[in-house]
């Protein structure tokens, strides 16, 4: 919390990505995993890659698994589990 205070940019971002999440995780949802992978490929090219792990931590663990295993590509799908199983990293 000492740290949020030090830096209410932070703070703001991390507000702006759970509310962006909040939104994202419903129609997320509504996706097969082919093309939910689609999507956090795209994330991850753009420079988005901690809002795809956030956005795959909130969704069930089942439907995450699917969309991992149809991402078709290891080295993504490792770097999104390795930061999902050590948040910060």
């Amino acid at each position: 919390a000492a740290q949020k205070a030090a830096n209410p940019d932070a703070a703001n971002n991390e507000a702006e990505d759970a509310e962006k999440v909040s939104k994202v995780k419903g129609w997320f949802n509504s996706l097969e995993p082919e093309q939910a992978a689609r999507f956090i490929k795209e994330f991850a090219n753009n420079g988005e890659l901690e809002f795809a792990c956030k956005l795959l931590q909130r969704l069930d663990p089942k439907k995450s698994a699917k969309i991992l295993a149809a991402l078709d590509d290891a080295p993504l799908a490792a770097s999104i589990v390795s930061r999902i199983g050590n948040p910060g990293n």
